[in-house]
């Protein structure tokens, strides 16, 4: 009998993600490159960092995903004052999309249940047919480690790293 399986991080984690900031931003190109490469004014990257069994079941699994989400923007001069109004801005908006979103289709209905906002941090559940997402949490780092090629650039480049986490399950037919 053959092994059937459904490529969980790229069909219910990474593409709706895309998909939704494709939408909402339609200007603003998402890539999914591993090291920086310039891209224009403002640009997204979309890292998929790494997923962890939580737990297996007899008819259902649970696993953690782990993606980095950073928001690019490249100035034509140095900035050393209120660069980071510009970004603030951007990170509000996706807070923002994240929470009016949470009903949005891609694959099956999400449903937002609870979703609080901390500073930096927020926690909401979609529910995807038979698969779940849930603990999802949001993490923002105004001032995040650079790569040696990102730092080359020097302060014409704002950089915004947003990270994901949450749990997804998968239930078994």
């Amino acid at each position: 009998m053959a092994l059937t399986y459904t490529n969980v991080y790229n069909d219910y984690i990474l593409e709706p993600l895309r998909e939704i900031f494709r939408i909402e931003f339609a200007s603003l190109k998402m890539y999914m490159d591993r090291d920086y490469r310039e891209r224009g004014a403002k640009w997204l990257n979309l890292i998929p960092i790494g997923e962890a069994n939580v737990s297996i079941r007899s008819k259902s699994q649970l696993t953690e995903y782990a993606a980095n989400l950073r928001y690019y923007q490249f100035h034509t001069v140095e900035r050393d004052r209120g660069w980071y109004r510009d970004m603030t801005e951007i990170v509000e908006q996706f807070k923002r999309l994240l929470a009016n979103k949470s009903n949005f289709t891609v694959l099956g209905t999400w449903v937002n249940q609870n979703g609080t906002w901390g500073s930096t941090t927020t926690v909401w559940s979609a529910a995807l047919d038979t698969y779940c997402w849930h603990d999802m949490q949001v993490t923002i780092n105004y001032n995040p480690e650079l790569s040696e090629v990102e730092e080359a650039v020097g302060k014409k480049l704002s950089v915004v790293e947003i990270n994901l986490t949450f749990k997804h399950e998968e239930v078994y037919a």
